[in-house]
């Protein structure tokens, strides 16, 4: 039972601010009596629950113990009549926690027109308690009230799920290998082996028929016409321009963003300049997974620069709006920013230093003001028809 009993540390409080009348064998200290501790009485509770005090129990208390662990009904319930069926996005909203610091990071939402159409009475079935919560916009709201849904699942009627707090390591599905191009046999896409076959069918034909829209390399991206969209600066013409100093780098760093420069090089993302009016400095952060990521400190154009108030979608919306459907798509674009080319009068001002030359980006980079209103303008002109 050693292991099973966690030991508490002493309290953090003065011994100054505690009653040295009072002792505790149970935290070998002063300040509460042991029959006044919370957490031994925590630490009992749990012993008995899991069968540890068994051997210095009566029979009496053996055989309340066993009657509250006892399990349910020899029948399960049989399941609740179903009337109709309501769809709604749980732990899909946009609230990022609450305003106390006991905040998660995501909570159960519903809306209140959802809990009508369920045949709930807000004035009746919803506890009224006010939460303000935050959406990831700064937006604030204010909740109506709780309420506790029965729930059925594996035959049990229950108020909550069956294990609240377990998590279930979620299912790897096996995928299978399909080759689009015979004459590329590298090129393949995977699809999960429990899709249909009607599904897995259609699904292998469309994408061998669009086989041309997949980017395999750097050198597959066309880019966007300029006709269609290119990415502008709009600079304040008060403001005067910045050179950054050239920060110095280890060898190894100055290696790593020697072989960024020359793949950008190669695909015809950067180009040379001289006597450049802005001047911005290189940033290398490592990754989650070790790798390095070479960034453009774009701090003192982007300062420069008036923000354009193109609205961008709400995510809510968006996962909103996927209710109801039996299928969900993603659509990746590949470095989706680099395949909006710069406009020809503000690639110059995109210039950054690096131990070998000074070069400008000839497409949109990442970290520029305004990139992604940019590029929600592109997305919503492919999506407009």
């Amino acid at each position: 039972m050693g292991k099973a009993v966690q030991w508490p540390p002493k309290s953090s409080k003065p011994d100054s601010k505690k009653d040295p009348s009072k002792w505790c064998d149970f935290h070998a200290d002063i300040g509460h009596t042991t029959n006044e501790c919370v957490a031994l009485r925590r630490e009992v509770a749990y012993l008995l629950k899991n069968g540890y005090l068994k051997d210095v129990m009566s029979d009496k208390a053996r055989g309340v113990i066993n009657k509250d662990n006892s399990n349910s009904p020899s029948r399960p319930p049989p399941p609740p009549p179903h009337t109709k069926t309501v769809n709604f996005i749980a732990r899909g909203s946009d609230v990022c926690g609450l305003t106390y610091s006991a905040a998660k990071s995501s909570t159960n939402v519903m809306m209140l027109d959802d809990l009508k159409e369920m045949g709930l009475n807000p004035d009746t079935d919803v506890v009224k308690k006010s939460t303000v919560l935050i959406g990831f916009s700064g937006e604030a709201k204010t909740t109506f009230g709780e309420v506790t849904l029965p729930v059925y699942a594996q035959g049990v009627n229950q108020q909550s799920s069956p294990d609240p707090t377990g998590y279930k390591e979620p299912k790897s599905e096996q995928l299978d290998e399909v080759i689009l191009d015979p004459t590329k046999p590298e090129q393949v896409v995977f699809i999960g082996c429990d899709v249909p076959d009607i599904t897995r069918s259609e699904l292998i034909t469309f994408l061998k028929a669009n086989a041309d829209g997949f980017a395999w390399s750097h050198e597959d991206i066309p880019g966007i016409s300029p006709d269609v969209i290119t990415h502008k600066l709009s600079v304040d013409p008060h403001h005067k321009p910045v050179k950054q100093k050239r920060r110095k780098f280890a060898p190894e760093r100055n290696q790593i963003i020697n072989d960024e420069v020359q793949q950008l090089l190669d695909t015809g993302k950067i180009r040379e300049v001289k006597y450049p009016d802005w001047l911005a400095n290189v940033v290398v952060v490592r990754k989650k997974n070790g790798k390095w990521r070479v960034c453009i400190a774009f701090t003192y154009i982007n300062k420069a620069c008036l923000k354009d108030s193109f609205p961008l979608p709400h995510i809510n919306a968006m996962v909103d709006a996927t209710a109801g459907h039996e299928m969900l798509t993603f659509m990746d674009a590949f470095t989706g920013y680099n395949q909006i080319l710069m406009h020809p009068d503000d690639q110059e001002k995109t210039v950054f230093i690096t131990e070998r030359e000074t070069y400008c980006y000839k497409v949109m980079p990442f970290g520029l003001r305004n990139a992604g209103a940019t590029y929600q303008r592109l997305v919503n002109k492919m999506f407009r028809k």
